[in-house]
Order: structure tokens, then sequence, then C-alpha cells
């Protein structure tokens, strides 16, 4: 079966609002096409004294270290929140 990938172009980005509004049409366009949704929140953080050469100093910067990274963290623990109450959105 094929999917939609929804959160990787979104990285960082995948707020609470935006997956409230945006939740029932991503959904509903998934159910038209006969595919499935899988919904991708990148929650995990970098500190800076954990940043090696591995890693990259630009990646570093402009990924791991990125405070748009604890908007996804507080999104899933909002809907986490709702979880076993039915619906989340």
């Amino acid at each position: 079966m094929q999917m939609y990938f929804w959160g990787l172009i979104m990285s960082g980005h995948m707020d609470y609002d935006r997956i409230v509004r945006l939740y029932r049409r991503v959904t509903a366009k998934a159910k038209k096409d006969h595919r499935t949704l899988e919904i991708s929140f990148h929650v995990g953080s970098t500190l800076p004294e954990e940043v090696t050469k591995e890693i990259g100093e630009t990646a570093a910067r402009n990924f791991y270290l990125k405070t748009d990274r604890q908007v996804e963290r507080e999104t899933v623990m909002k809907l986490r929140k709702f979880a076993g109450t039915g619906p989340l959105i």
C-alpha cells in the first residue's frame, strides 16, 4: 500500500494549531487516495555540549540545536494528554 508521510518537510513546524487545522483534510485525502498516512514528529533535541565533530557545526546550528524542535515535543505532549479519550483531533 502506498502512503503519505507528513512531518519531514515541516520539521520543527509541527505545532499543535497546525496539526489541528490540517489533520482532517490530510486524513481525508489519504482515505480518498487509498493511502496510509504516517505522521512524524521530531521531538529530540541536542544540547550544545553534546555536539561533536561527527555532527558538523552547520548541521548542529541549522537542525539539532534549533528551538523549533521543542515545538514538536510540546505538540506531542499536548496530543498525548488526550490519548484514550477518543479522536485526538
